[in-house]
């Protein structure tokens, strides 16, 4: 006959209250976003959120509102016209936003180079200079803007949200949520445009 174990409370309630200090010290000094984002990022890495490229209807894109860089300069949408757009809606407190940055930023390291394709990451952290710090923390040199006039047609309650606008002024490609956008699939995409 086996004997059985008594249950221990003191150990049961000292594991508890490990764990939850270990998770209010994370959550109490910041380190709960980066940590889940990093989370995040090595399960984009199994292509389990490989956005599709199928067609959105091809939504006319109305070229209102104005961006300003992160040196102060302005951009308004209206001179942006015949080019390919990979937009991003983003904030460095949004785990999933920071999980999908670093395929962001391989995919523009692959066609920064291209002509008709810009880059408008858009952050929404009230301040713009905590945005311009990840970027630079991380090394990523995407250009990364704020929104001095708000485009309507692109305002989401989902962030990270992601659009592509054709040069022949059409919303192609949207996206709520995370994903890993740096696959062989939408890089043709994106050129193909």
């Amino acid at each position: 006959m086996s004997k059985s174990k008594k249950f221990n409370w003191k150990k049961e309630l000292r594991g508890w209250l490990i764990t939850l200090a270990v998770f209010a010290g994370l959550y109490f000094s910041g380190l709960h976003t980066p940590i889940i984002g990093a989370l995040q990022s090595l399960l984009l890495y199994t292509q389990l959120w490989n956005p599709a490229t199928e067609d959105t209807g091809n939504i006319p894109f109305r070229y209102e509102g104005e961006l300003v860089n992160d040196k102060g300069n302005k951009i308004a949408f209206d001179e942006l016209h015949n080019q390919t757009l990979f937009i991003n809606y983003w904030a460095t407190w949004c785990p999933p936003c920071l999980a999908e940055m670093p395929h962001i930023n391989k995919l523009y390291e692959s066609l920064k180079d291209e002509q008709n394709i810009q880059f408008l990451l858009i952050s929404r952290d009230e301040d713009f200079s905590k945005a311009i710090s990840f970027m630079e923390k991380k090394g990523y040199d995407i250009p990364i803007f704020t929104e001095s006039e708000v485009n309507p047609q692109l305002r989401r309650q989902v962030l990270p949200t992601t659009f592509v606008i054709s040069p022949d002024g059409k919303i192609i490609f949207e996206k709520e949520g995370m994903g890993n956008f740096n696959t062989d699939d939408f890089k043709d995409f994106l050129r193909g445009q």
